[in-house]
């Protein structure tokens, strides 16, 4: 039997961004062999035993997280690449495992006469659904079961890549997709930190959704969210200018507003898609293709929800032109989008659907400690 390198729960959570939770959780479902467990030493940082997994395990679980753009559920992909793919790694290890928590909630799925999901009001029964729609992947999968449309509170981020034409027109084939490819596989996992949701978009750009989660709040989620995907690209954007010895500057440029929508599936011949219907993702849309050099704009509607606790956390305002030209930046204000630019001019011809939104810059937030 060959050597083979090992690492540790902790090592596999700080690299690929997922949860404890849905390690235990592939763990169970047989999507990873079972850890060895053993005493890590003084690496263990004060732990006294830690799951040691083969260094494949890496790949393993980038191909589920592929699977899952791919529109598959979790149950399909178990299907396809679950206990069978894992059999000569049990054969080498101990079976010693961690315990893990069940990931799919007790009790009946969505049943079809309850497709609306009304705002909790205290009852036992809506806080029942709103932790069940809260669970992004059982989300998923039963909608992609039933397709049946869920009406819901939800958070909508929309974020696209500026200058796409021009960055597609200067880079090989192969080197573009590998950027697009670099960038999803960057934000994927902290989109997953935020209970985001992919959903359906056209182009270059990227759409999530951020639903009601016990224990956080989704728009507050959806802020911080966005402003680490900002950074994360200006790490990407160094990168590849050290790459390419180019001056490029790669920007995504973030739309966010808040809203109750009908979610459900699109189906083509070869795909499902998760989708949302209505004015929350046209709005986030329409800011992502106002927003420039990548920054992150937000309706009044969104933040207007914050608790007070929150909005403290967040610094957002509008830049005020004096009619001497001289330009100051007003905290804690909004503005009309039809006040901000010309919408007679070629470029935002398609924003005058959102004129009177109003609508703001979101500049810093502050993640709870």
């Amino acid at each position: 039997m060959g050597h083979t390198t090992m690492l540790s729960s902790k090592e596999i959570i700080i690299k690929t961004g997922i949860s404890r939770a849905t390690l235990n959780n592939y763990i169970k479902l047989g999507l990873l062999s079972k850890p060895v467990v053993q005493n890590p030493g003084n690496q263990g940082g004060g732990a006294k035993l830690l799951g040691y997994f083969p260094d494949g395990s890496l790949d393993r679980i980038e191909l589920v997280r592929r699977l899952k753009t791919e529109g598959l559920t979790l149950a399909e992909i178990v299907a396809r690449i679950g206990e069978k793919g894992n059999e000569d790694e049990n054969r080498e290890q101990t079976t010693e495992g961690v315990a893990a928590p069940p990931f799919l909630p007790n009790g009946r799925p969505l049943e079809p006469e309850r497709r609306v999901l009304q705002p909790v009001s205290g009852g036992s029964a809506s806080s029942g659904l709103l932790e069940f729609l809260s669970r992004r992947d059982v989300v998923i999968r039963d909608l992609l079961r039933q397709r049946l449309p869920v009406l819901t509170r939800l958070a909508v981020i929309v974020a696209d890549l500026q200058n796409s034409e021009k960055i597609r027109s200067e880079l090989p084939p192969e080197e573009y997709f590998e950027l697009i490819n670099e960038i999803g596989s960057v934000m994927g996992p902290i989109f997953r930190k935020y209970y985001g949701t992919r959903g359906k978009h056209v182009g270059d750009g990227i759409v999530y959704y951020f639903f009601p989660h016990p224990g956080s709040s989704y728009i507050f989620n959806a802020l911080v969210c966005a402003q680490e995907v900002k950074r994360a690209v200006k790490t990407i954007s160094k990168d590849w200018q050290l790459r390419k010895n180019w001056f490029n500057e790669l920007y995504l440029n973030v739309g966010l507003d808040e809203g109750q929508e009908w979610l459900g599936t699109f189906q083509s011949a070869t795909n499902i898609e998760f989708a949302v219907l209505g004015n929350t993702v046209d709005h986030a849309t329409r800011l992502s293709d106002f927003a420039r050099f990548g920054t992150v704009w937000a309706t009044k509607n969104l933040l207007s929800k914050l608790t007070p606790e929150e909005r403290p956390r967040v610094e957002f305002g509008i830049n005020r032109r004096s009619e001497s030209g001289h330009e100051q930046f007003v905290a804690s204000s909004y503005s009309r989008l039809d006040s901000l630019v010309d919408l007679d001019s070629g470029r935002y011809e398609t924003l005058r659907a959102i004129a009177s939104l109003p609508i703001t810059e979101v500049r810093l937030v502050t993640p709870e400690a």
